[in-house]
This record gives structure tokens, C-alpha cells and sequence, in this order.
């Protein structure tokens, strides 16, 4: 059983076992893991179970179709499955036979293979690759090319000017200090502009805050107990998260820092900011240009007037992907 660095798992696992070629069978997916399969050196198809159940967002729609046109070699496949399915499923394949197989509850994300402990994937006994085989070509029939998929229609529509939404799947997460209606000096978007904070000057973040977390459960969810560092001290991950931007962008990001919540399942720990990842400044940068605030510059409450917004929507797009709307 495998709990950790599932993402490696997947991607090298190849060159151990020499397969031709991979098949992915997952309940919900992710814009980056799939993106990376274009540059596997085996083909792959890829499908996007929960399709037929959930249909599927905009944003998540037109990437991987644009994912797909980017396959100039067959590299990939990517496909939708009608009919439901919650399986997860990571089938090589040598000469048409399965040779290996991994299956467990790790979706293919970003957030399903990178965070430690919270998902298991374990290696098939041989004998069952009959099984395996037969329950595949059962799914089979039900797949389609993602192009000829449709995305599913928006339910909620809500107004910008929100702070919180309790009645909907939108939260608003303000870029100002709610006591203060000003932007932090050295939080937030100004974070890098503290140079105590050991930062650089565009780096920034999206501070959740605890009524965010007791309405919007589900998109902030706990942190987990990860590991433990030298002494055994316990370590809480940062979960990877993936967003699209409603102008397209795509970004990586992890739920990071910790509080807990008082009379609100006092057991847990939650995530207290949104930062872009491996770079904190990517996130800084990206606002900038939105707002037209100079790189390394600090922004300003008349910065955000001047744009027309205070705030950014988030919503859910599938476990682990967010919609990030900042506009006008």
C-alpha cells in the first residue's frame, strides 16, 4: 500500500515495470497530471469517470480538450465516461496485456497525488488482472473523446459585491482587512513587502478567514496530520490545490498556515491563506497585472477601487480544482 509520492509513483513507475503504454481510470481530474502526461514516453488515455454522474465545469472542459489538441502524437487520449464512475484505477499495459496495476482512492490531481497520507493507492495481485481486465471492458463502451463532451451549466449566480454567501457555492474572500477596509501593509496581497517576512516583494496571499471556513466547509477543508519532524513533533501538510481564473489562467497552489476554529469542531486545524506554489510570488504578480500596480510595488485600497473589485469569488470545480473569479 502506497501513501505518499503517488505522483512519482505514476509517472516513473514505467520505466521499472517497461510498460508500452498506461491507462488512468479516475472519478474526477485534474488540468496539471494531465497536462504532464504529454510528456510521458509511453501513450496514455486518461478518463474522466464522474463525467456521466456531475457532468463537468467550463474551465475544467475547455483545458483538457485543449489538452487533448496538443497531443500531436497520440501521446494522449483523453475521454469522458457517460455513465458514472467513482473508481480510481492506474493500468500498465505491454503488448495490449496488463503487466501492473495500481488501484486505490487517489484521484489524478494535483491534490489526489500529492498529499500525503490522506490517499492510498495499492498494487493488484496478479491473479486479479482477469477481473481487472473484464470490469475495463465493461466500462468501455461508455467512453467518448472529451470534444465531444458538453460542460455542465452554472446552478448559482451571485453578485460581486458579497463578502460571504452562506445560501450559495460562492465565497468571497476579501482583498482587504475587514476592520480596517484597507489593504494589509505586509499580508495579503502586500505580504513581500515586509522584508522581515523573509519574502520577495511580490509575494502575496489570500487570507481565509474562520466565518469563510464555518460557511464553506467544504472548500477549506481540515489539514491533515501528514508526518513528524525531528523530535516528533507533529508536521500538518499544506494540501496542493489546482485554479482557474476567469480569464483562463491556470495556477497551483497549496491551502497553507494553520488556525483553529473555537466552538467549531475544535478538534481540527484549518488553513489560514491561498498561496500560489513553488513560487509565492507568482500569485503577486498575476494580481498586479490584473490591477496594473508595477511589479515589486505594494498595492493599494485605490488600487482595488480603481479596478472595481474587493474581492475574490471561489467555488468549487471538482474535489481539489477551484474557479477563482476577480472580475469586473
Amino acid at each position: 500500500m502506497k501513501y505518499t509520492n503517488l505522483y512519482d509513483e505514476i509517472f516513473n513507475r514505467h520505466l521499472s515495470n517497461h510498460a508500452d503504454s498506461l491507462l488512468v481510470i479516475s472519478g474526477y481530474l485534474g488540468p496539471s497530471p494531465v497536462k504532464d502526461l504529454l510528456s510521458l514516453s509511453i501513450p496514455s488515455k486518461v478518463i474522466y469517470g464522474m463525467y456521466g454522474s456531475d457532468g463537468i465545469k467550463q474551465q475544467l472542459h475547455n483545458s483538457l480538450v485543449q489538452t487533448q489538441k496538443s497531443a500531436t502524437n497520440n501521446e494522449i487520449n483523453i475521454m469522458y465516461s457517460s455513465t458514472g464512475v467513482h473508481s480510481k484505477c492506474y493500468v500498465w499495459y505491454k503488448d495490449e496485456q496488463i503487466i501492473d496495476a495500481l488501484i486505490g482512492s487517489a484521484n489524478f490531481s494535483v491534490n489526489g497525488l500529492t498529499t500525503p497520507f490522506r490517499e492510498v493507492l495499492t498494487d493488484l495481485n496478479q491473479s486479479s488482472y482477469t477481473n481487472l481486465n473484464d470490469y475495463i471492458n465493461h466500462l468501455r463502451p461508455s467512453w467518448i473523446p472529451c470534444s465531444q463532451g458538453l460542460p455542465s451549466l452554472p446552478t448559482q449566480t451571485t453578485t460581486a459585491n458579497n463578502v460571504t454567501t452562506p445560501n450559495s457555492n460562492i465565497c468571497f474572500l476579501p482583498l482587504i482587512d475587514p476592520r480596517t477596509g484597507q489593504v494589509q501593509n505586509a499580508h495579503g496581497l502586500n505580504w513581500g513587502q515586509n522584508p522581515s517576512n523573509h519574502t520577495r516583494p511580490d509575494d502575496a496571499n489570500i487570507p481565509i478567514r474562520t466565518d469563510h471556513i464555518r460557511h464553506f466547509p467544504n472548500l477549506f477543508p481540515p489539514k491533515q496530520l501528514s508526518s513528524h519532524q525531528s523530535g516528533g513533533k507533529p508536521n500538518r501538510h499544506n494540501d496542493s490545490i489546482e485554479i482557474f481564473w476567469d480569464d483562463g489562467v491556470q495556477m497551483t497552489a497549496v491551502l497553507e498556515g494553520t488556525q483553529s476554529i473555537a466552538n467549531f469542531n475544535p478538534n481540527n486545524i484549518y488553513p489560514k491563506q491561498i498561496c500560489s506554489f513553488p513560487n509565492k510570488d507568482e500569485l503577486g504578480i498575476y494580481l498586479r497585472t490584473r490591477l496594473g500596480v508595477a511589479y515589486g510595488q505594494p498595492v493599494s485600497r485605490n488600487d482595488l477601487d480603481q479596478y472595481g473589485r474587493l474581492n475574490i469569488g471561489v467555488s468549487l470545480i471538482a474535489p481539489g480544482i477551484y474557479s477563482f473569479d476577480f472580475s469586473v
